[in-house]
């Protein structure tokens, strides 16, 4: 969800614009309580943004049943934000009538049993940024993963995870769907160097967040083989270079002759093109001395390497890449 909003930073001013038509296409559902306006304008705000961020992958417009039961699960949390604001009502005072025209706003607006504009423009505006807010999301998986400190990795969220504050985020975890998925995974990817095909359909099944399951795996399991490597080694941010230079991160750990290097995107929102492809032009990553570099994510060799490598062929089959030293 956060990686999904993180993008709103890149197209400020269509933000912007999108707010004040949301807000124009809801002006008749809004109330009045003791004088103001209900919701107030920081409220709509957070409402516009939490709708953003959670709205499911599988949620349509037309989904009356998706959308009703979308608003219970937004209608708690608004609940939960503006008393915790203390501005129009609290936990200790709360305001029934405000949270009552809130709540009244909330299944208004994300009504699906008959056409309305909002919902539609918003399914459009979340069906945009979906695919580069999962890889922002993968984008920070690895960062967490590989990065100095204690992985902060909550359970349930081995996949894509939309869920809002408490109580949204303490609903069941369907860990039958992570089995499968994860064996899956292993007779796909288990064994041997993996193929660019098994990568495309990785990709073209990404809604299910198995890209995100498989990263985790991957990751969890060289930090198994090199535990010392992640636990006290060294940090060597390392230098891009290229026309989109600025658009990647990328950083070394080091130990007792040991190097992983995590490669992520950062602000690709202009970048992606038909189908998430990135052109990363002429960029590319100057990487440690090392007398031989595998790919981790793919299991194969990337060969011997004193300089540079290029972005294009590190980030070729997978939004992110995860190096180690030797064959």
């Amino acid at each position: 969800m956060r990686a999904r909003l993180a993008l709103l930073s890149e197209l400020p001013g269509e933000w912007a614009r999108r707010a004040a038509l949301w807000a124009r296409l809801n002006r008749l559902r809004r109330g009045e309580v003791d004088g103001e306006p209900a919701p107030d304008r920081n409220d709509e705000y957070f409402f516009y943004q939490t709708v953003l961020g959670a709205w499911p992958l599988d949620l349509g417009p037309e989904d009356a049943s998706g959308l009703e039961a979308f608003a219970a699960r937004v209608q708690a949390t608004m609940t939960k934000a503006v008393r915790e604001a203390k501005e129009r009502s609290s936990w200790s005072n709360p305001n029934a009538a405000y949270e009552a025209v809130l709540t009244r706003f909330v299944a208004g607006a994300l009504d699906g049993s008959r056409p309305n504009p909002f919902v539609a423009d918003m399914h459009g505006f979340v069906a945009r940024l979906a695919r580069p807010g999962a890889i922002n999301s993968l984008a920070q998986t690895l960062v967490k993963l590989a990065a100095p400190g204690v992985t902060d990795t909550y359970q349930g969220g081995e996949l894509w995870d939309f869920s809002m504050v408490d109580p949204d985020n303490r609903r069941a975890i369907d860990w039958q769907l992570r089995r499968s998925l994860l064996a899956e995974l292993a007779r796909r990817f288990g064994v041997g160097e993996v193929d660019r095909q098994a990568f495309a359909e990785l990709a073209a099944q990404w809604r299910d967040g198995r890209e995100k399951l498989f990263l985790t795996w991957r990751a969890l399991a060289l930090r198994a083989v090199a535990p010392a490597l992640f636990a006290g080694g060294a940090y060597r941010p390392l230098a891009t270079s290229g026309r989109h230079a600025e658009r990647l991160c990328a950083f070394a750990r080091i130990a007792d002759g040991r190097i992983a290097v995590a490669v992520v995107p950062r602000l690709v929102l202009p970048l992606l093109g038909e189908g998430g492809a990135i052109d990363w032009s002429d960029t590319s990553v100057a990487l440690p001395k090392a007398d031989a570099w595998r790919d981790v994510l793919a299991q194969r060799p990337l060969g011997r390497r004193d300089g540079t490598v290029a972005a294009a062929e590190l980030l070729a089959d997978f939004p992110v890449a995860l190096l180690a030293s030797g064959a």
